[in-house]
């Protein structure tokens, strides 16, 4: 990766080209379907989609890392002004990111209410301590909830109900970019036997494994 870098979180909407890696700028590419399926085959349309990134590091070519982005930063895909991050990082050549997905525990135990973790941002549990790290809104007629919604709101940072975790992504070439696909998301989800998840808990942990394998290495 070249001398110079700079990150910028973009979210793209369907229809838009796809970007990617070039000179000193790596973009980072969610994908959106006009509708997604699920296991059985059933449709999904988003309505909502957002996501907490914790820190990013740079991990350099010794093995050793540098901290490119503090989190925790929400990206919404229904507020385009918040996806946007741009980062200078001086002279540094990297081989790969280590991205943080979530809130930390620490800041979920003790939240200091500003910026991108404020409760107006509707990412904090109303009714527990806790902040929700993928929520995920939309319609499928396999739905047994009113006007066949579906709602996955996924948190938790206690051990056994943690929903965080930390992806690491290596640079094969020099024309890439970091693809967000929700796709093996809800194929591996029966949407007519399971349309919400609104706690944490086992299903909430084995979701957010799910979505961690939903970040990959593309190329443009």
């Amino acid at each position: 990766m070249k001398a110079g870098l700079k990150i910028i979180v973009l979210l793209t909407l369907a229809g838009m080209p796809k970007v990617g890696f070039t000179q000193d700028t790596l973009w980072l590419h969610v994908k959106v379907k006009d509708a997604y399926q699920d296991a059985i085959g059933y449709p999904i349309k988003l309505k909502k989609w957002a996501f907490y990134l914790g820190d990013i590091f740079g991990i350099e070519e010794r093995g050793s890392s540098k901290r490119l982005v503090q989190g925790p930063r929400l990206i919404r895909l229904n507020s385009i002004k918040d996806t946007v991050i741009v980062l200078h990082t001086g002279h540094h050549s990297f081989k790969g990111l280590s991205i943080q997905l979530g809130v930390d525990s620490m800041l979920q135990a003790q939240p200091n209410w500003e910026g991108d973790l404020d409760p107006i941002k509707g990412m904090y549990w109303e009714w527990r301590t806790g902040y929700i790290d993928l929520k995920i809104e939309g319609h499928s007629p396999a739905s047994n909830e009113r006007k066949n919604e579906v709602f996955f709101h996924l948190g938790g940072f206690l051990n056994h109900e943690s929903t965080q975790n930390r992806i690491t992504l290596s640079f094969p070439v020099d024309d890439e970019c970091i693809e967000v696909d929700l796709s093996s998301f809800f194929q591996a989800v029966d949407l007519s036997k399971q349309d919400k998840i609104m706690r944490p808990g086992k299903e909430a942990v084995k979701l957010s494994h799910i979505w961690k394998e939903c970040w990959q290495i593309g190329t443009r």
